[in-house]
Formats: structure tokens, C-alpha cells, sequence
């Protein structure tokens, strides 16, 4: 079991490094809480997660400070994408993508998707990377090894 904010949970499954929790009322009272963990380190609880209304009226979530807007919906689950890529001109006229204070350099283009870099790849290491067909952002893993850059 794990105990996290006065509340218990139980083991339900691990897939690799991940693991799932679900409260341990579920059965008796109905609660649908559950949490997550990697290598036995907390990773996302219910708390930490902030429902929105986009401008036109949408759900959206902000966790960990980015946004995220629903892509689909099933019976039992929700699929989320990273929101918000601002498309610019670097000082040198290149094309450049801003999400969350982080830029981004076109990496490669494969059809009509196009493949974002971090633009500290290459000096710092960084592995963040976007994904975008036209304007849509359709997969962002925008984890990155250093601040955000404040100059664009």
C-alpha cells in the first residue's frame, strides 16, 4: 500500500517501470482515485491536476504547467495533447515553435508531419521533441534538461 496525502491506496499493475494505484475505498465507497508511480517515485495524482474551459468552451487540464486539450474519448479513458505551440521567426528568419517557454528548431519533415527539436539538442543534450502536422500539435514529449530560454 501507499499513503499519499492521508489517503491509501492499493497495488493494481505495473507495465515496465510504471505502476498503478487505486484507492483503497474503490471497492466500498466507489472512489475512482488513482496514482501513478515510476521506479517507486510519485508521478501524478489527482491534486496536481487543474480542469479548464478553452475559449471556445472545451475541457482542457493544466498539470505541471502545461496545458493539454482532449483528443479523444472511450468508454474508460482519455487521450490528451500538449496545447499551445506558438509558431515564430528566429532573429535569422528561420521557422521556430515556442511551447511553454521552450523553443524548438525544425528537425525533419516526413510527409505532412513535421519533427521539432529542442533547440539545446545539439549544445546541452536535450531530448525534448515536438511533433506537428500544419499547426496541430500531435505528440510533445517537452521534458527538457535545462530552463526555459526567455529570449526569441
Amino acid at each position: 500500500m501507499v499513503k499519499v496525502a492521508g489517503y491509501t491506496y492499493y497495488y493494481v499493475t505495473t507495465v515496465g517501470p510504471k505502476t498503478r494505484w487505486r484507492c483503497s475505498t474503490h471497492s466500498s465507497r466507489g472512489c475512482s482515485a488513482h496514482l501513478y508511480t515510476i521506479n517507486d517515485t510519485l508521478f501524478a495524482t489527482k491534486d496536481e491536476i487543474e480542469f479548464l474551459l478553452s475559449k471556445k468552451g472545451n475541457t482542457m487540464i493544466r498539470y505541471r504547467g502545461y496545458t493539454y486539450h482532449l483528443k479523444e474519448t472511450s468508454k474508460s479513458r482519455r487521450k490528451w495533447r500538449c496545447s499551445g505551440p506558438l509558431f515564430m521567426l528566429s532573429e535569422r528568419g528561420a521557422r521556430i515553435l515556442v511551447v511553454d517557454g521552450y523553443k524548438f528548431r525544425r528537425q525533419c519533415d516526413v510527409g505532412t508531419k513535421t519533427r521539432w527539436w529542442c533547440s539545446s539538442h545539439y549544445n546541452r543534450g536535450c531530448r525534448a521533441v515536438v511533433y506537428t502536422i500544419g499547426t496541430q500539435t500531435i505528440r510533445c514529449k517537452n521534458i527538457h534538461t535545462h530552463a526555459p530560454v526567455r529570449k526569441y
